[in-house]
């Protein structure tokens, strides 16, 4: 299908991350914040045209990707109208920690495209993507602030806080609306993360869920029934889930 003009937009502007889970794609929230970008991160199971169609829509300005995808990035033609402006990660992520230089390394050679003066107001930090039942790209914003808020709210639902030891098992696809409370509260309270970049491998999503004593994650309702109708899960413990 033909792709969605190029759309004009007030704001911070729009880095894409077209990644599957990875420590990465925290860091890239956690520099959003500090940044004074807005992260968008996009779906990789999307075919090129319409990941192209969110590109276009989000009015990106620059998309991080990793090594395996630099060739299908290539072929967009949002590649080709930004003049190939896209960051690789060039080796695999450590498993499970948070290496805080990468922030300072994501300026370069970008041209201000990350580095504008911070807004006075609510600032947009995140934006997803949607097409809902329409099949027409649609961007769903959250500011700091909303975020800030949802994040509160569900840390006092759920009790938590930073005095809590917690591993949150990112097993769930991270280029979800969801992220919105699932990312940040585990930053806010300090949280441990580890990855699993395709749930749907039953035995390594429970097998790193118990190795790892995993506190709490985020599953599909389908994935949940797989697990708990499996024979995956004998001789497992998860005290601390």
């Amino acid at each position: 299908g033909a792709c969605a003009q190029q759309t004009t937009r007030d704001g911070p502007p729009v880095v894409a991350a077209l990644l599957q889970n990875s420590p990465l794609l925290i860091e890239l929230f956690y520099a959003a914040a500090l940044g004074n970008f807005a992260l968008l991160p996009v779906n990789h199971r999307l075919t090129p045209s319409e990941t192209d169609d969110v590109l276009l829509s989000s009015a990106a300005e620059l998309l991080v990707t990793s090594v395996g995808w630099l060739s299908k990035c290539e072929s967009l033609a949002w590649c080709r109208s930004n003049g190939g402006r896209t960051l690789c990660q060039a080796d695999a992520a450590p498993d499970s920690s948070l290496d805080v230089r990468w922030l300072e390394r994501l300026p370069v050679g970008v041209e201000g495209a990350v580095t504008t003066a911070p807004h006075p107001g609510p600032c947009v930090v995140e934006m997803f993507a949607t097409s809902g039942s329409t099949a027409v790209v649609k961007m769903v914003p959250h500011t700091d602030v909303a975020v800030l808020t949802h994040a509160a709210a569900t840390m006092a639902a759920l009790g938590l806080s930073a005095s809590d030891e917690h591993c949150w098992a990112h097993c769930g696809p991270m280029f979800h609306v969801g992220d919105v409370a699932f990312v940040w509260v585990g930053l806010l309270i300090g949280a441990r993360h580890v990855f699993i970049e395709n749930q749907l491998q039953l035995g390594l999503t429970v097998g790193t869920m118990a190795s790892e004593g995993v506190t709490i994650t985020k599953l599909a309702p389908s994935m949940l029934a797989l697990i708990t109708e499996s024979n995956a899960l004998e001789g497992m413990v998860f005290p601390r889930l």
